[in-house]
């Protein structure tokens, strides 16, 4: 069974990889997303990291009394602004690569 050994001196240097996961680092730290559900009646904000930064709910959203749907409709669309976050940080890292290659 062959084992592939890296190439030494292949590809970016240490340095450069250092580089690349600290600015990593600060896309996690910075970047956000945001979504609105369907109605428009809900906005979230999530950060890279998966944490709800902001939830906004329009006082119509009270006059409805079903519960249940509110709560997926909720879920719904934090977990959009969070694919959303995730998806402008996997561009990003895609560009940093691009330029390290």
């Amino acid at each position: 069974m062959a084992h592939h050994l890296p190439v030494i001196g292949a590809g970016p240097d240490l340095r450069e990889w250092r580089r690349v996961l600290l600015a990593l680092r600060e896309l996690a730290d910075t970047v956000t997303g945001a979504a609105d559900s369907a109605d428009g009646l809900i906005t979230a904000t999530v950060s890279a990291r998966g944490e709800l930064l902001d939830l906004w709910l329009d006082q119509r959203i009270y006059r409805t009394s079903d519960s249940a749907r509110l709560a997926v409709q909720i879920t719904g669309t934090v977990r959009e602004a969070a694919r959303r976050a995730r998806a402008r940080v996997a561009v990003k890292l895609d560009e940093m690569l691009r330029r390290t290659g």
